[in-house]
């Protein structure tokens, strides 16, 4: 039997831990000294044993409070960047002006490598991309219908996508298309509030699992929030702003062509020129004129009786053009002022002959208004714009048909005046005439 001894290792914490030494010689007999060394060793072995855990305890501490500090460190900034973004968003901005704030506080607090955020149009069912980010740039994705990715599912199922509610494997079960490589982590909010959807905002990562932790789904979270109240509050600025200017512009439109209606009652078609200005600030237009119709060995022609012309465009027009103008060239004008009372149009969606001749004059849109009177072809006024394809609408073109119908009637009165004078001038002429007959 070999020669042993054995001693414990005494540590604070009981351990079964024992130093032993062996001999082969079994006839070997351990003098005191040896016990005595064994036992130091033994005790200079328990105390770098508990030196060392002590050390490797206050390691892990130590990394432990610096995490919690980066963490207490990284919530902090991330709060001071919310508080930032909610008070950018008070404002009153529009939304493509919301997106990029929105996107740049994203990338403040996220790696944002692969984003994705998206609007929701949920009466044509399109979704554009304000912001898309593919690894190390900024990518461009067209708008287009609901689709099956991932955003798309977001959008549809209004759910968030993260480790604590739906994850990568229940969107793959649900048969989302994901793309290829599978992102390892995926972290998405709907932005919406009750049953009103405006979009999403899509995290992935597709390096490592878990990548997104709860703190940061509270903060993507409340990023949504915010930017579905900013996204709320800019639609009802611009629908009341809307509201406001028809208001102001049915104002204009009654105050100038009621001001024109009476000029005529007041003082008849020899005030077209002020009757022609009150249209043209109820009207914004750029130039307006009258076009009175008649007849020479050419065949019918319209000529331009009265003008009223925007200060900021004088300069810019060719009044040649309009001062003798063919009716046989404008085809299309005359079906329409005949059948209808006006036309409307884009210079670039007229018939070739009309649309050449207002390009020439750098006209780009315009609305003629029908003045019938004794001849088959009526006569007109001309509302030209030349700083905007301007569409008119229905509440504009019933308004100024009001002012139009007016010219009609005073010319019909007074050429109605002209004939009553002209039927007492004769019957005055035959009354001097009898007179003078019995005289004599």
């Amino acid at each position: 039997q070999p020669a042993v001894i054995a001693m414990p290792v005494i540590l604070t914490q009981p351990s079964p831990a024992i130093i032993e030494i062996v001999d082969d010689r079994p006839h070997r007999r351990w003098t005191e000294d040896e016990r005595l060394l064994v036992a130091e060793v033994t005790n200079q072995l328990g105390l770098a044993i508990e030196n060392a855990q002590l050390y490797a305890a206050a390691q892990k501490e130590l990394m432990e409070r610096t995490r919690a500090e980066e963490e207490v460190r990284h919530r902090s900034e991330a709060l001071a960047h919310l508080n930032n973004l909610g008070q950018q968003l008070t404002r009153l901005v529009s939304r493509e002006e919301i997106f990029t704030m929105v996107t740049d506080t994203l990338g403040k607090i996220f790696d944002i490598s692969n984003l994705i955020f998206a609007s929701f149009d949920e009466k044509t069912r399109i979704v554009s991309f304000h912001s898309a980010f593919a690894p190390a740039q900024a990518i461009s994705i067209p708008p287009r219908p609901l689709q099956n990715e991932i955003v798309d599912h977001i959008i549809r199922t209004q759910t968030p996508v993260s480790p604590f509610t739906q994850t990568i494997s229940d969107m793959i079960e649900f048969g989302v298309s994901l793309p290829s490589p599978h992102p390892k982590s995926v972290l998405a909010f709907p932005i919406l509030s009750g049953d009103r959807l405006y979009g999403a905002i899509v995290l992935q990562n597709f390096d490592k699992e878990d990548a997104y932790s709860e703190m940061e789904a509270g903060l993507i979270s409340t990023i949504a929030a915010q930017t579905f109240s900013a996204l709320e509050n800019t639609n009802l600025f611009t629908e009341i702003n809307t509201a406001l200017q028809a208001l102001e512009n049915r104002e204009r439109y009654q105050s100038n062509v009621a001001n024109a209606v009476a000029t005529l009652s007041q003082s008849g078609t020899k005030a077209l020129p002020e009757v022609l200005q009150s249209l043209g600030i109820a009207s914004d237009s750029s130039y307006i004129y009258y076009a009175q119709i008649e007849e020479d060995e050419s065949g019918a022609f319209w000529r331009l009786t009265a003008e009223w012309n925007n200060p900021s465009f004088e300069e810019r027009l060719d009044y040649t053009r309009t001062s003798h103008m063919l009716a046989a060239l404008f085809p299309t004008w005359i079906s329409q002022l005949r059948e209808r009372g006006w036309y409307a149009s884009m210079t670039s969606e007229m018939p070739e002959q009309e649309r050449e001749f207002l390009r020439s004059q750098g006209i780009r849109s315009s609305l003629i208004l029908a003045v019938p009177g004794k001849r088959s072809i009526p006569s007109f006024i001309a509302f030209h714009q030349l700083d905007e394809d301007r569409a008119w609408k229905s509440e504009e073109i019933n308004a100024l048909r009001v002012a139009a119908d007016a010219i009609s009637n005073t010319f019909v009165r007074e050429d109605l005046l002209e004939q009553v004078q002209a039927t007492l001038d004769e019957t005055e002429n035959l009354y001097n005439a009898s007179h003078r007959l019995a005289l004599a």
